[in-house]
């Protein structure tokens, strides 16, 4: 009877030693799996923050290329304006040459035919 106590109180021994063993085990598989989570928690945020400054920056790039087209739209709309004018005063001035040249051509040949009259004469 002895020997059966013993070797119940040997059994329950030897459970509550692998009980203990088991939940060290397990606790130590929960707890590597505990740090991987924090790990991969703190790398998201990173993540996250990175991805934030991006946005960021990317928005202040899109508002300055923003700014950028609608200066170069004045500009160009200035520019147009400017080709105009300068487009109508060739006009101007080609007219006015035309007109030079008539004018001149028409005192050269009175010119020309008083100085044959004036030669005819003498």
């Amino acid at each position: 009877m002895n020997h059966e106590i013993l070797l119940i109180i040997i059994g329950c021994l030897g459970l509550l030693f692998g009980f203990i063993i088991g939940k060290l085990i397990s606790n130590t598989t929960f707890n590597k799996q505990l740090i991987t989570a924090k790990e991969q928690i703190k790398n998201l945020v990173k993540e996250q923050q990175d991805s934030k400054e991006l946005l960021r920056s990317m928005s202040f790039e899109k508002d300055n290329e923003a700014t950028l087209k609608k200066q170069f739209e004045i500009e160009c709309v200035i520019k147009n304006e400017e080709l105009k004018n300068l487009q109508e005063k060739l006009e101007n001035n080609k007219t006015e040459v035309k007109e030079l040249q008539e004018k001149f051509t028409t005192h050269f040949e009175l010119l020309a035919n008083k100085i044959l009259e004036e030669k005819s004469s003498k």
